[in-house]
């Protein structure tokens, strides 16, 4: 009896962790899909035209320009997920 319950625990904790396992994939992928959609508008935009904020479905992005850099242009992206995701980089496009 008790080694049955201890299955059936187990088993519950498992699927409890494969469920937040899956929460944290999704959230990783949004992510991702805004970074590549920041990357496209940043290659195909002028950057006179960039705008300083995007709003997709699926959360928005913040593209800064930052200044003085011998590298080319270069950009501080910030990406936010529609669920509360949040993730902050540099861009840097060479010329």
């Amino acid at each position: 009896m008790f080694l049955l319950l201890f299955i059936i625990l187990h088993q519950i904790n498992q699927y409890q962790h494969q469920q937040q396992l899956q929460q944290i994939n999704e959230e990783q992928y949004k992510l991702e899909m805004l970074y590549q959609k920041a990357y496209h508008l940043i290659q195909t935009e002028e950057p006179s035209s960039l705008l300083p904020l995007y709003s997709f479905p699926d959360g928005t992005i913040t593209i800064s320009p930052i200044p003085d850099t011998m590298a080319g242009q270069a950009y501080q992206l910030e990406l936010t997920s529609d669920t509360g995701g949040f993730r902050q980089m540099n861009f840097y496009l060479q010329e």
